[in-house]
């Protein structure tokens, strides 16, 4: 059964058959620091997001002046005290990375990059920037706080929905939410007989039959929900229950943020896989992790926005 992804593009909304109504959920990271006077020592390294490994070799540019790491990862600089700073890092070795730095007394600075080495960052703009649908890819829309999930035990014309089903729901909205977020959140699932609070979204179960896919699910909302078409025929997984794991993991991955990709082998492929279940592959469960390290609004093809700061600096230099 096919799940195809129609995407309309307005000033502050993304619509999709399986992804519709993207809007942020919370604020991006911020960090307030004192004003300085005179200049600051930034020291630090540069490490990869993907495995974690010093990056050396890169170069960072801070406010026009241009360093490179030792090949630890190492970098030193006295700069004119400004806040934020900001920070460009290039190199043959990463994808550039744009991020702002709030001065501070810390001791030392931990930049990320991401590894080039073996990254495939066309499929990456395809999961977490919507890059098959839409130009230019979007910025990164993520939570910023785990989700409270609210899953309905009745359709919505009131008939109950089976246990086994919101059993299989329930398994699999815990296991994945922990594998799309890198680890960051674990899932807080609540059985609800009405649409839950503004604060998470809701999982519901629909009676309409729609011809082209077998679920919905608002991007990143707050407030959002996943919709469910759960008597469609094909749509379930026979004496298991009346929608696949494997939907369901797809339509969270919606609902935390990312979108369709065009590997068959993926959880984010827009067609219901033929068997019951499957789970995020490798790539997607990297890709996610990076995603979930990054702010809210980081642009391609990894640029944070002007509000979001990293929470670590050098140390002030006294006159």
């Amino acid at each position: 059964m096919k799940l195809r992804a129609l995407l309309a593009v307005s000033l502050s909304v993304v619509v999709s058959a399986c992804a519709s109504d993207k809007a942020n959920p919370t604020s991006p990271d911020r960090y307030d620091s004192s004003p300085l006077n005179g200049p600051v020592t930034l020291r630090g390294v540069v490490r990869a997001t993907n495995g974690g490994q010093p990056l050396g070799g890169v170069f960072l540019d801070v406010n026009g002046r241009v360093l490179a790491t030792d090949t630890a990862g190492a970098f030193l600089l006295e700069t004119p005290a400004a806040n934020p700073l900001r920070v460009s890092i290039t190199g043959s070795n990463i994808i550039s990375r744009t991020v702002n730095l709030a001065a501070d007394r810390s001791q030392t600075v931990s930049i990320e990059a991401i590894a080039a080495n073996g990254f495939d960052l066309a499929h990456y703009q395809q999961m977490v920037r919507n890059s098959t649908e839409v130009s230019p890819p979007l910025p990164l829309q993520r939570w910023m706080k785990a989700p409270v999930v609210y899953l309905k035990v009745n359709d919505e014309a009131g008939t109950p929905i089976d246990a086994q089903t919101l059993d299989v729901t329930e398994a699999a909205i815990r296991e994945t939410m922990p594998i799309f977020t890198g680890g960051r959140f674990q899932a807080n699932v609540e059985r609800v007989t009405t649409r839950g609070p503004q604060s998470g979204f809701t999982v519901r179960w629909q009676l309409a039959q729609p011809a082209d896919r077998c679920a919905q699910a608002d991007i990143a909302r707050d407030g959002g929900v996943i919709d469910f078409f759960y008597t469609k025929a094909g749509c379930g997984c026979s004496g298991v229950s009346a929608m696949r794991a494997s939907t369901v993991r797809h339509e969270l991955g919606h609902a935390m943020g990312f979108y369709h990709t065009t590997d068959t082998s993926d959880v984010m492929y827009p067609r219901a896989k033929t068997a019951c279940d499957a789970l995020p592959t490798a790539r997607e469960r990297l890709e996610a992790a990076i995603a979930y390290s990054r702010p809210i609004g980081n642009m391609d093809p990894d640029v944070d926005p002007p509000s979001a700061m990293n929470p670590v600096i050098a140390t002030r230099v006294l006159p």
